[in-house]
């Protein structure tokens, strides 16, 4: 039981760094094409977020900001499950892991149309 709860912590401290310096990432990654989200300040991105089209919204925060994000929180947590703790090893081949890049990217794709919709006050349809 202690063994579970440490593996938890190590792997949340690992990981939450990646989390909350995602959006960051993305910031920057959206400069390049006009697009000026703000570093840190999660609740001043709901403007930014808002002057977007719909094909910039469903790239930069539905596959960009959520799924990648997401594909690499849990890539990142499965190695480390392998690494040090014994996890199943066939999870990190380059076939799965491509398949989970495309997965949580169609994912993201959602995403981005859900909140697309819930942005523009047209609930989902």
């Amino acid at each position: 039981m202690m063994l579970a709860v440490t593996e938890f912590f190590i792997q949340l401290i690992v990981v939450l760094p990646i989390f909350v310096l995602w959006p960051a990432v993305v910031a920057v990654l959206a400069r390049p094409f006009g697009v000026r989200f703000p570093f840190l300040g999660f609740r001043k991105n709901k403007g930014t977020s808002q002057s977007l089209t719909f094909a910039q919204h469903l790239w930069l925060v539905g596959v960009l900001g959520w799924g990648c994000g997401v594909w690499m929180v849990l890539t990142l947590s499965d190695l480390l499950d392998w690494k040090y703790w014994n996890g199943p090893a066939h999870d990190l081949s380059a076939a799965r892991l491509l398949l989970h890049a495309v997965t949580w990217a169609l994912g993201g794709l959602v995403f981005g149309w859900l909140t697309w919709n819930t942005r523009m006050g047209k609930g989902v349809s």
